[in-house]
């Protein structure tokens, strides 16, 4: 039985590293209030270090990645079905945020993003003077 599962393992992980990974756009919920735009992103089993966020003219894409494969200490993978899955989606921002405020936070497979407005773009009151 040993030798059956081990070439069945040596099979299934030539398959799994010729296997490319999963594209897929992840959902994401978009906010506004009179301070900021704020986007959420479902990125289940993406780590920090595996995450980007770029922001590029008006065009802001974050992309990660969930890696399969990782074994816990003490343990070998004797079969693997689940490829990594590449998260990608962008979204065309307006000019008027603040490029240098710009805040992500990564909890539980859940990204935040905050893009404050820049205080030009905020709604104000004009006084009106009186002659």
């Amino acid at each position: 039985m040993e030798t059956t599962l081990n070439a069945s393992r040596r099979n299934d992980e030539r398959a799994a590293d010729s296997a490319p990974p999963r594209r897929v756009q992840p959902r994401a919920d978009v906010w506004e209030t009179e301070a900021a735009f704020f986007i959420a992103l479902e990125l289940p089993g993406v780590a920090q270090p595996d995450l980007t966020i770029e922001l590029e003219k008006e065009v802001l894409t974050v992309e990660g990645i969930s890696h399969t494969g990782r074994d816990a200490e003490g343990y070998e993978r004797a079969h693997e079905e689940h490829a990594s899955v590449v998260y990608r989606r962008s979204f065309k921002v307006p000019a008027e945020i603040r490029r240098d405020a710009i805040e992500a936070d990564l909890s539980n497979g859940l990204l935040t993003l905050t893009l404050p407005k820049s205080d030009d773009s905020k709604p104000r009151t004009i006084p009106v003077r009186v002659s």
